[in-house]
């Protein structure tokens, strides 16, 4: 059983002729995330008719976004909300299902051309990132990264070859170039940027 979170009646109707599994279908984002208690093995859900679909749905069920979008901002978007695939509404109906195959065997699944306009997007904001007035110098682009990676100070001294005094100094000049509070928020924006 699978729930569907989606606009066009066309679009739910084929779903389950494309897919030959029985369909829960939502009609509103309230109603998917009260139709999760039935255990749907995944969701596919349009995100731009159900901007939050992605975030209330991914930590409970896979979700499968179906668009009519070929924005690779919303790709990455969703992504980073826990979609599992990036389906175009325009593709072969066999991309939808192999794609659900994909998602219920545990792997994500992108087209080459959403994963090269992915691509794009962070290498742009990588860039973006680099050129900012707060740029980072390489030593401090290093710390960042290695902090990211979830490595302790010690582990971060140990590895550039400095005392944990250093680090600590690094680590307290990138919270104030980044703008941020902690660890966490700084392997965030480094992970949002494409440096790790």
């Amino acid at each position: 059983m699978i729930l569907v979170l989606h606009p066009w009646g066309l679009v739910r109707a084929a779903i389950p002729v494309i897919l030959g599994l029985e369909v829960l279908e939502a009609r509103s984002l309230d109603q998917a995330q009260a139709w999760t208690a039935h255990k749907p093995r995944l969701a596919i859900v349009e995100p731009l008719w159900f901007p939050d679909s992605v975030q209330v749905l991914a930590p409970l069920v896979p979700v499968v976004v179906l668009t009519a979008s070929t924005d690779p901002v919303l790709v990455r978007r969703v992504l980073e909300q826990g979609a599992s695939a990036f389906v175009h509404v325009t593709e072969d109906p066999e991309h939808l299902r192999e794609s659900v195959e994909d998602v219920l065997a545990g792997a994500p699944r992108l087209s080459l051309s959403q994963a090269n306009g992915l691509l794009e997007v962070l290498t742009l904001a990588r860039q973006e990132f680099l050129e900012s007035p707060s740029a980072l110098t390489p030593r401090e682009l290093e710390t960042l990264e290695l902090l990211a990676t979830g490595l302790t100070n010690a582990e971060i001294a140990e590895h550039l070859v400095v005392t944990t005094r250093t680090v600590q100094n690094t680590i307290y000049r990138l919270y104030r170039a980044l703008g941020v509070r902690n660890r966490t928020e700084a392997a965030i924006r480094a992970l949002r940027a494409g440096l790790v």
